[in-house]
């Protein structure tokens, strides 16, 4: 049985949303992160995945990097969304000053099974014919989420303006 699959850029034109940080005690977001994923975008435990975090403490300031990808359900059994949140920089031993770069990315990705060249044909038609606008929602509803992402770190930097 193949599956039909398409992937789509939830920040379409642009692959990733960045936000830098320069100042007290950056390295929190490294503890901070799985909460904020569970707040902001109401979802459990089991859907974040935390796939590395590293730390340099040989040298003077101390360098740190973490990557987490967290899945939200749409309730949907074909269309789910996944994202990817880098949080990399380096603070003083002493001090705690730093600085922090942080990059989210997201990808929604609907998956049709089929089993004949002619169920293809009646997936690709459903596909193009009715389900695609059910996917536009579910874009913007990505695109609300990394929003409601961002919030939460720049809240957490006390940090007011947004872009990137």
């Amino acid at each position: 049985m193949a599956d039909y699959k398409i992937k789509t850029d939830i920040l379409a034109p642009s692959d990733k949303k960045t936000i830098e940080y320069a100042g007290f005690h950056p390295s929190r977001m490294i503890t901070m992160m799985p909460e904020i994923l569970k707040s902001a975008m109401i979802i459990k435990s089991k859907d974040i995945f935390e796939d590395k975090i590293k730390w340099d403490v040989s040298s003077d300031p101390l360098s740190f990097y973490g990557e987490w990808r967290a899945r939200y359900s749409f309730g949907d059994v074909r269309t789910k969304a996944d994202y990817k949140i880098v949080v990399q920089g380096s603070q003083g031993a002493k001090d705690k000053m730093g600085k922090v770069k942080i990059t989210i990315k997201g990808v929604i990705e609907t998956k049709f099974p089929f089993t004949t060249f002619l169920h293809r044909a009646a997936v690709l038609f459903y596909m193009y014919a009715f389900y695609n606008s059910q996917r536009r929602k579910y874009i913007d509803v990505g695109k609300l989420l990394v929003d409601k992402i961002e919030d939460e770190i720049r809240s957490a930097f006390n940090l007011i303006e947004r872009g990137g």
